[in-house]
């Protein structure tokens, strides 16, 4: 029997909290450009040397900014307006209707226990967060 609608996102949210997945907006393309630009600027100062003080310090300053701008994909999953959580399970639809399980544990179990289908439901939510509400995912 295939799982219900209400029991995708549940077993999402396991499946999230299994893989320990964070998303965030735009935090960890302002780390990676603030810690270049930090090890770009020691270079141009110091060289080699200045290099690796720039890009130590710039991503020191990095983590320190976003720090808390990152959120699990579980607390993101149980924010969403019902409208997202729709176009979610919709979008999930095709992947989980094949599976048969009982329930959302033995459906969480399947999906981590089979390599391809963990990286299809990872690349759909992925998809899923980039596409549909402006986030990308971070293990």
């Amino acid at each position: 029997m295939p799982l219900n609608r209400g029991a995708i996102v549940k077993v999402l949210e396991i499946i999230s909290v299994e893989k320990g997945l964070q998303c965030t907006a735009t935090e960890a393309m302002k780390g990676a450009v603030t810690a270049g630009a930090c090890a770009f600027g020691g270079a141009l100062l110091g060289g080699p040397i200045g290099m690796g003080i720039g890009g130590a310090l710039g991503s020191l300053y990095a983590a320190v900014q976003s720090k808390g701008k990152f959120k699990s994909v579980v607390s993101v999953l149980q924010e969403m307006t019902p409208q997202q959580l729709m176009l979610l399970e919709n979008n999930f639809q095709a992947i989980f209707q094949d599976i048969d399980a009982t329930d959302i544990a033995a459906a969480a179990t399947l999906i981590m226990s089979n390599g391809n289908l963990q990286g299809q439901v990872l690349q759909q939510l992925a998809h899923f967060f980039k596409e549909e509400m402006a986030l990308q995912l971070a293990s």
